[in-house]
């Protein structure tokens, strides 16, 4: 093997994987999803928390001069570290508007609405 790249979706799991194989002198990139704790060489993707605040400042676009309501963020898996990043950008922005409530952060039903935990809510 000339060189690893991986999307690192948990660090528990990947993180010593791609360090072994760096201290092997093997080249390793992380793409989509970073884990900048490892020896990983570089990252290629983008910044997931700006994601985030630049999907938050949409939202108030379609939500009117005086944005109020509920808010659930849908993710297809919060333990992932870029999905998590990207909730975070999200709820920075909203916290600045007091009529917005954030009710949660909810995954698990993948693509699925219906099967969303808060779907019907």
């Amino acid at each position: 093997v000339d060189g690893i790249g991986i999307t690192s979706i948990d660090d528990g799991i990947f993180v010593p994987i791609m360090d072994k194989y760096v201290g092997l002198g093997i080249p390793v990139v992380t793409f989509n999803v970073d884990s900048p704790s490892s020896k990983r060489l570089a990252y290629f993707g983008q910044d997931n928390y700006n994601a985030g605040r630049a999907n938050a400042e949409q939202l108030l676009k379609y939500m009117g001069d005086n944005p109020s309501g509920k808010v659930a963020i849908l993710s297809h898996d919060p333990s992932f570290s870029s999905l998590r990043d990207r909730a975070q950008g999200i709820q920075d922005v909203l916290k600045d508007y007091p009529n917005i409530e954030v009710v949660g952060v909810f995954g698990g039903g993948g693509s699925d609405l219906e099967k969303a935990p808060c779907a019907g809510s």
